[in-house]
């Protein structure tokens, strides 16, 4: 569920998980060459739709997951369900080897994308660009485009606002909801704000919290430097073909949009 914690005391709290959906282009690895050059190699990532049961609420409700697939040139692929960390880091191999985390094939054929998991299971898409497909079956749930991003290289081009919104239950009728932004200023000025709403619960009440720093970007990474010498890092991408004036960001695992 795209949900958010508050800044929780530091910087490092305000994004408690950083999850891949952050987008690189790899370099070439050894291997044969399965992989046709229709689609290009690359770490994917998307939405997954899906049901799931909450045992707070005991309701089953619709959430929106990330979803990270990694094509590697030589025909290998990697569907990673772990929490990533940063992608300009990231280890294909030792990704491969974590418990949850799926390896298998692909082969591309007649617009089709075609992955074959290791443990049997074998899901079809089909190519709607060089860099972007759709999961049409095999996958469990729902899957929108699945496409490769890109770094914010443009100079200035996040100046501004950014927004985001979140909101779960937490039993007992309770529910956390926040509004969250980021402000990117010029000469690498940046602003994090979290305003976060408990109702039916014992500490209800509007909750804020806020770091000022400077930021930094290299690859897929933001560095951000609190005023206090606090240092964190996240993924950030933003979609393909929108470097100089996105519209939408990706930071760590939420979508912010540009007011």
């Amino acid at each position: 569920m795209r949900t958010r914690r508050g800044f929780g005391g530091a910087l490092a709290k305000w994004s408690a998980a950083v999850v891949g959906l952050a987008i690189g282009l790899l370099g070439n690895s050894a291997g044969p060459a399965l992989a046709d050059p229709g689609i290009a190699p690359g770490f994917y990532t998307g939405r997954h739709l899906k049901t799931a049961y909450n045992a707070v609420t005991r309701r089953s409700q619709m959430t929106w997951w990330g979803v990270n697939l990694f094509l590697k040139p030589d025909g290998r692929v990697l569907w990673v369900t772990s929490t990533l960390g940063l992608v300009d880091s990231f280890d294909f191999d030792e990704a491969a080897s974590k418990p949850g985390n799926q390896s298998g094939t692909y082969r591309v054929a007649g617009g089709k994308l075609t992955i074959a998991f290791q443990d049997g299971s074998t899901w079809v898409a089909k190519i709607t660009s060089r860099s972007g497909f759709t999961i049409q079956s095999g996958a469990p749930g729902n899957f929108l485009n699945l496409r490769v991003g890109q770094p914010a290289r443009v100079p200035g081009a996040l100046d501004g606002t950014f927004y985001n919104s979140s909101f779960a239950n937490v039993g007992g009728g309770g529910s956390v909801s926040g509004d969250h932004w980021i402000t990117f200023g010029r000469g690498g000025a940046i602003k994090l704000r979290d305003s976060t709403m408990l109702s039916g619960t014992p500490i209800s009440g509007y909750h804020d919290k806020g770091v000022d720093g400077t930021y930094t970007i290299k690859g897929y990474t933001l560095t951000v430097k609190a005023n206090g010498g606090e240092t964190a890092r996240y993924n950030l991408w933003v979609p393909e073909g929108s470097a100089s004036q996105p519209k939408i960001i990706t930071v760590g695992e939420a979508d912010y949009l540009r007011k």
